[in-house]
């Protein structure tokens, strides 16, 4: 059986690292190549150590793309929701430097419209060009929920778009690089060509969510529910409006319950998910946090309104001293979405209705946290 060995990864932090971190734990069995726009990042110093070869590149630089990647089969991007465009710039030179298969950086649902056109117009380019892809499917990456979805657990507190009780697909980042990497170098060649693999770690309601996140903490979580329908009105230009109303009307999901278990049992059928949504959340909030040299504990905090239509450039201009902590979190989610275009970042703090009679409580998970 003809499987892959030889990996280029774009963007090797976050969900990225956790790709390369597994694909290195594999040894002498697989190589990996590192394309980064700054080598001298410790993080990536430290996977050099352990064996992988860093390329510091422009990703505007086509030649540079080109010679980075040959020598490779695959190339896994794993860039950010504000940088899928240059995988544009980089799908050319992989077709050029001669690569198998591509996998763009999809993760997340199948909704290819609204703020998701870009994966899209990334799908179609690969086409064009010819380069086989394999799509994986997560849904929305655990570690995400307090900045995102507005789910304060530390506070007290959660933002549900509509009833909250229909789930969606979470899988935090380190699940995704144990699937990922484990997929791409065990699975036959001709099973990953143009291949759609759908996998979660966990199907929760936001519900669900909040019984799990009073019984870890030991204390009530407040719902603040937000009308579903002036929500959706927002569909198109607001991210978070977006991704909220997707998970309530039941798209925010990796696939049905039966493609991923039929997917999973396909690819990776010992595969045991962490499970550690909560545990997950906090771990990332603190990490980033700390990388802003903030300090306290809370989690977005109600007083921050509207920062959606403030472009990146506005928010670097204010003070340190002019920015509580969660407006410097809340900024910071702004300028990583300030990019997209026509999409703003609107905090679902802002329109929220008076808090309504908690729905009856979803069945206990059996979650390990």
């Amino acid at each position: 059986m003809s499987v892959y060995t030889k990996f280029a990864i774009i963007g090797a932090g976050g969900v990225g690292a956790t790709v390369v971190d597994e694909l290195l734990k594999k040894g002498d069995a697989v190589s990996v190549a590192i394309l980064t726009r700054d080598e001298t990042k410790p993080e990536l110093q430290a996977f050099k150590a352990r064996g992988a070869t860093l390329h510091q590149v422009s990703y505007d630089d086509a030649n540079a793309i080109k010679n980075a990647l040959s020598g490779s089969e695959v190339v896994v991007s794993t860039v950010s929701a504000y940088h899928l465009n240059v995988q544009k710039d980089i799908i050319p030179a992989a077709k050029e430097a001669g690569i198998q298969l591509f996998v763009p950086s999809e993760y997340g649902v199948t909704v290819t419209e609204g703020p998701n056109v870009t994966k899209k117009e990334v799908q179609d380019l690969l086409a064009k060009h010819e380069i086989p892809a394999t799509i994986f499917y997560t849904g929305l990456f655990a570690e995400y929920l307090p900045f995102i979805l507005g789910f304060n657990f530390q506070e007290g507190y959660m933002n549900v778009v509509g009833k909250g009780e229909t789930a969606f697909s979470i899988t935090p980042q380190k699940d995704v690089g144990h699937f990922v990497a484990h997929v791409l170098s065990t699975a036959p060649k001709s099973a990953l060509s143009d291949a759609k693999i759908p996998f979660e770690s966990e199907r929760l309601s936001p519900m669900q969510i909040r019984d799990l996140a009073e019984k870890k903490l030991n204390k009530k979580i407040e719902v603040r529910y937000i009308d579903f329908e002036e929500n959706k009105k927002k569909y198109d230009t607001d991210f978070v409006a977006f991704l909220t109303t997707l998970f309530e009307d039941g798209r925010g999901v990796a696939g049905t319950e039966e493609e991923v278990q039929e997917s999973v049992a396909k690819f990776f059928p010992d595969w045991n998910p962490a499970k550690l949504i909560l545990k997950s959340t906090f771990q990332y909030f603190y990490k980033v946090s700390s990388r802003l040299q903030l300090s306290g504990g809370a989690l977005m905090s109600s007083n921050v309104g509207y920062l959606g239509k403030r472009g990146a450039s506005s928010l670097g201009q204010e003070t340190a001293g002019s920015l509580g902590y969660a407006q410097k979190m809340q900024a910071l989610i702004a300028q990583m979405f300030a990019p997209l275009k026509g999409v703003s970042y609107h905090h679902l703090h802002i329109g929220y209705s008076k808090q309504a009679r908690h729905p009856p409580r979803a069945s206990e998970s059996t979650l390990s946290n």
